[in-house]
């Protein structure tokens, strides 16, 4: 094991999507961005339309969360027919994939409930019992919907746009830039603050690490999928300022205490959720693998990418 903040052992994403001829990419940068908001675009219009015309209500959680499958669609039809990237070059592998979503289930999972865990111990939550009674069908319901949207946020901002940005930039200077657009996406969002959007940032740093590592999009789609259903539907908690009434156990935040729960935020918004994520991105950029033991194609330096 040994500490890598240069990437240097990291997982061979880039070179993926640069293998494909340059003329297929945007031209620059610049163009690189706008793409994905124009797909991010089209993909959002298309599900507003289906909402529209199966006569559901456009502020509905749940009929959102899923019409968020247009965008899924609308990158990888981009990404495949237009930039003529392959599905493996953005991340879908074969290869132990129901075992890597499994994993990632279980991370998601278990890092929302240690950062809720860590406020409550520090008197920033108090636990208020089982919800009764408890909606097991539309537990179901939500939760394939938080799977439809987790993936599609990490398809769009890390399969799109962050092997996008590795075209013309170096592996950091990609991961903040997509944390950074990343967080934009939630400038909407209700009860915002300031440590929210700290905390979004880090969250998609975070995942553009764990993507990077794993060179699969299912682990990390499904930690974020899990991240935010385990917010929502197993501790009763704001999603991003979203109010969900469906769950299992129920948490609320102490007045007075909202920079470690989050406040009407989520606990997204508190300093429980930062010591989470700067705890994962911390390990991340950790090596574990013996690099003598990887194949070539993993074991080599990152090239730089040229400049724009």
């Amino acid at each position: 094991m040994k500490f890598d903040p240069s990437l240097h052992f990291t997982a061979c994403t880039f070179q993926r999507t640069q293998s494909v001829p340059t003329k297929n990419y945007p031209q620059n940068i610049g163009l690189v961005i706008l793409f994905f908001f124009v797909v991010m675009f089209f993909g959002q219009m298309l599900g507003m339309i289906v909402i529209t015309i199966l006569g559901f209500s456009s502020d509905a959680t749940l009929p959102m969360l899923y019409s968020t499958a247009f965008s899924t669609i609308c990158s990888v039809l981009y990404c495949c027919r237009i930039e003529k990237r392959s599905l493996r070059a953005m991340g879908f592998t074969k290869q132990n994939a129901v075992f890597q979503y499994l994993i990632g289930m279980v991370l998601g999972t278990a890092m929302l409930g240690g950062a809720v865990m860590l406020a409550t111990a520090f008197g920033a939550m108090t636990y208020q019992g089982i919800a009764e009674p408890i909606a097991w069908g539309s537990l179901a319901v939500y939760f394939f919907g938080w799977v439809l949207q987790g993936m599609s946020e990490e398809v769009l901002c890390r399969s799109q746009l962050l092997c996008g940005l590795g075209v013309y930039r170096s592996p950091w200077v990609s991961i903040l830039i997509s944390g950074g657009v990343f967080t934009a996406l939630h400038l909407a969002n209700p009860n915002t603050s300031i440590l929210g959007f700290v905390n979004l940032f880090l969250f998609g740093v975070f995942s553009a690490l764990l993507f990077l590592r794993t060179d699969n999009i299912w682990m990390v789609s499904a930690l974020h999928s899990l991240w935010n259903c385990a917010q929502g539907n197993l501790f009763g908690i704001e999603v991003s300022g979203m109010t969900i009434d469906t769950t299992i156990f129920r948490f609320s935040a102490v007045e007075g205490m909202n920079f470690i729960s989050g406040g009407a935020f989520g606990i997204e918004g508190g300093l429980a959720a930062t010591s989470v994520l700067l705890l994962g991105s911390a390990v991340l950029l950790f090596e574990f693998r013996n690099p003598s033991k990887l194949s070539p194609e993993v074991s080599q330096p990152l090239p730089l990418p040229k400049e724009a």
